[in-house]
């Protein structure tokens, strides 16, 4: 549950439901931890965030970075 996940250090961000997803499910990112992957190494489809989620996740990440 999030009270465990934030004692645990970690932080999630909502951003809701969007094209990269057909089935339309609630998503959240993981905010604490960044992970780099190159793009030749991304199987499978990739989609950007609106400019008011990707502001969201990047406030997020300044904070718990």
């Amino acid at each position: 549950d999030a009270e465990q996940e934030r004692a645990e250090g970690r932080h999630w961000v909502a951003i809701g439901t969007g094209a990269w997803d057909s089935r339309r499910r609630r998503w959240q990112v993981r905010v604490d931890r960044v992970v780099r992957v190159h793009p030749d190494d991304v199987r499978g489809r990739a989609e950007k965030l609106d400019k008011e989620r990707f502001d969201k996740v990047a406030a997020a990440v300044r904070r718990h970075t």
